[in-house]
């Protein structure tokens, strides 16, 4: 997507789990997040037009390539996956010493895991392997 794109987005949305109630004076949203899957409660939208392709089929279940959301919502998502840049960024050395130790004791674990596959994908769009 064009415009900014926090530096650690492939690695929020597939590795984090977020809930919120979000609101705006013309929009009241509930947005719920797990690992690679966004569902949105749309509870008040003065908006309608800025929602393209993002309903899910009702005897398929998909939803079609092509979406299109509101700007805030990225925004919203981009502060969202800063916020859990930071919070990894405030780890205690211990807390990251225990992540490295687990780390090097099962190598394999870490280079078939969903975390590798994330950096990797922010690797691909030029964005810095740790969210520092």
């Amino acid at each position: 997507a064009p415009g900014h794109v926090a530096p650690n987005m492939n690695r929020h949305v597939m590795r984090h789990v977020d809930v919120d109630v979000v609101r705006s004076d013309r929009r009241h949203l509930v947005f719920t997040h797990i690992p690679r899957v966004f569902v949105l409660g749309v509870l008040q939208d003065e908006l309608p037009d800025d929602w393209r392709g993002t309903r899910i089929h009702q005897s398929t279940g998909t939803i079609p390539r092509k979406q299109r959301v509101p700007e805030s919502l990225r925004s919203f998502m981009n502060e969202r996956a800063e916020r859990a840049a930071d919070l990894a960024r405030s780890m205690s050395d211990r807390q990251q010493g225990i992540v490295v130790a687990d780390m090097r004791s099962n190598p394999q674990k870490v280079l078939h895991s969903d975390t590798r596959t994330a950096v990797a994908y922010d690797r691909e769009l030029g964005m810095p392997r740790e969210p520092r």
